[in-house]
């Protein structure tokens, strides 16, 4: 993935499961924004990495923040 003039990759969100962060993955794509899943691995070999990673991370360039953020605020993610 092309990361933009910065190259820098931020977490942008963070969940307790990897399905929470596909469902942000795939509405950040909708809206054009390139992003990675981190640690979505991790999390199903070890309830412990889960504490000790801060969760599954979604991450975008650095350049895309405030726009994934604003597409991002409205997932609700409480009920799922």
């Amino acid at each position: 993935m092309a990361t933009g003039p910065s190259g820098r990759l931020v977490t942008v969100a963070r969940f307790d499961y990897p399905y929470q962060a596909q469902l942000a993955r795939t509405r950040l794509g909708d809206a054009g924004i390139p992003s990675i899943v981190e640690n979505e691995d991790m999390t199903g070999l070890h309830m412990m990495f889960n504490m000790s990673l801060s969760g599954v991370k979604v991450k975008v360039p650095e350049d895309y923040y405030d726009e994934a953020e604003q597409v991002l605020e409205d997932l609700d993610m409480e009920d799922e």
